[in-house]
């Protein structure tokens, strides 16, 4: 091939490439930069009751959604119960590892957590639980919350994270629902 040939299949290559790469750009700037993911569920208890129990997190580890997927998950503990408070855990592939630690709490109302997932994938999140009384009962909100990167904010297009996540969360609080009633015996 001579000169004046390879010339237009590489200026077309490097066209293509650079189309790519704004179409990439364009899609990453279209999608949501944080993920929000709330289930509320009500129970049968007192508020302040349902906020010590969701303070410890030796009663975490009994109730998260994630036994689901590994019974065999490995807790550790540190710091105190409530603020400050953290836990630590190690699954298989499917669970992976990372922490949990209690950053905010409004007695009987308010927890934040922060959440650092080491594995498989490496990320960070919010957990928040609201607790609210009223003539249903004591309801309890699950909250997530995460920055999407800027490339993740793609899949994000794509993905139905509130029905992904919610799924979660619903099977979460029915697990800490039914794990309080049977602990409250």
């Amino acid at each position: 091939m001579d000169k004046k040939k390879r010339f237009p299949v590489l200026k077309l290559i490097i066209l293509l490439i650079g189309l790519i790469g704004i179409v990439v750009a364009g899609l990453a700037a279209l999608g949501p930069k944080t993920t929000e993911v709330e289930r509320s569920i009500y129970l049968n208890a007192k508020r302040q009751d349902v906020y010590l129990f969701l303070l410890d997190f030796l009663h975490y580890h009994e109730w998260q959604p994630a036994r689901e997927l590994d019974p065999q998950i490995k807790p550790a503990y540190e710091g105190p119960k409530g603020k400050g408070g953290k836990y630590i855990w190690k699954g298989n592939e499917q669970v992976g590892s990372g922490s949990l630690e209690i950053v905010k709490a409004d007695p009987f109302r308010f927890i934040e957590m922060k959440v650092i997932y080491e594995e498989p994938w490496q990320a960070e999140a919010t957990y928040q639980y609201r607790i609210s009384s009223d003539n249903q009962g004591t309801k309890v909100t699950w909250r997530y919350e995460a920055d999407n990167s800027y490339f993740s904010r793609i899949s994000m297009l794509f993905m139905n994270m509130d029905k992904l996540l919610g799924n979660e969360l619903e099977r979460g609080l029915e697990r800490m629902r039914d794990y309080y009633y049977k602990w409250k015996k």
